[in-house]
């Protein structure tokens, strides 16, 4: 729910797919628990279904890019499909291309068997003098890892607001100072707080570090009654 056990996996991950040596704690985590319902109605109708991910790329500075969270996933993805106890990994090689490979990944049968294989393994590599085979969670980091303000991404952002004129334009106008531009947009009235609405938008693309300082402009604002929302778009 937290996200602490997808951060570990990202961490063994980062090491078998770029050699990296990256502590948990280093990995910008979030998880489910701030989900709301109203989200996971609005982005189904903007196409889309919120999965927890954990993400591992190598950046074009030679940074790695990984991050653990929720996000919306479009309808049509592979992923927005993965369910219940099943996990799936999503892989772009560059000599390849793009791989999905899912499974059961919870319940005693399928943790079982994987911690009785990881142990033969480990077991066979230190009597066949493979040490190089074991690897083993770093005590310290040595790979440079990329900011999360410098993450370009599309994000959902949902405000609850003041239901009266000009909310709207100003809004758009602090997120406009930002250069952050919106795609689609939809705004409900409240039906259990009067006064109050409900503002749902997908952005184009921008700086997490812009979108972040701008919402943070929004909320110390009169103009919304809680704290705004954003979950990243991964296409």
């Amino acid at each position: 729910i937290t996200g602490g056990d997808a951060g570990h996996k990202l961490a063994i991950i980062a090491g078998l797919a770029f050699g990296a040596r990256v502590l948990p704690g280093e990995i910008p985590t979030e998880g489910i628990e701030q989900v709301d319902p109203s989200d996971i109605q609005y982005a189904r109708n903007f196409g889309y279904v919120i999965r927890p991910l954990a993400v591992a790329e190598r950046a074009e500075a030679g940074a790695l890019d990984l991050r653990v969270h929720p996000a919306l996933v479009p309808e049509g993805d592979p992923l927005a499909h993965v369910d219940g106890a099943l996990n799936a990994v999503a892989i772009q090689a560059e000599m390849v291309g793009p791989s999905f490979l899912a499974g059961l990944g919870a319940g005693a049968a399928p943790t079982a068997t994987s911690v009785a294989g990881d142990i033969i393994d480990i077991a066979k590599n230190s009597l066949a003098g493979a040490p190089a085979r074991t690897w083993n969670l770093p005590t310290g980091g040595d790979q440079k890892l990329q900011a999360l303000a410098d993450l370009s991404s599309r994000y959902y952002l949902r405000f609850s607001v003041r239901d009266e004129s000009g909310v709207l334009a100003a809004l758009s106008g602090k997120l406009g100072d930002s250069g952050i531009s919106i795609e689609q947009m939809v705004q409900d009235v409240d039906s259990g707080d009067e006064g109050t609405a409900t503002i749902a938008m997908l952005t184009h693309h921008a700086r997490e570090g812009d979108v972040r300082d701008s919402l943070h402009a929004i909320d110390d604002t009169h103009l919304t009654t809680a704290p705004t929302h954003l979950i990243r778009i991964v296409e």
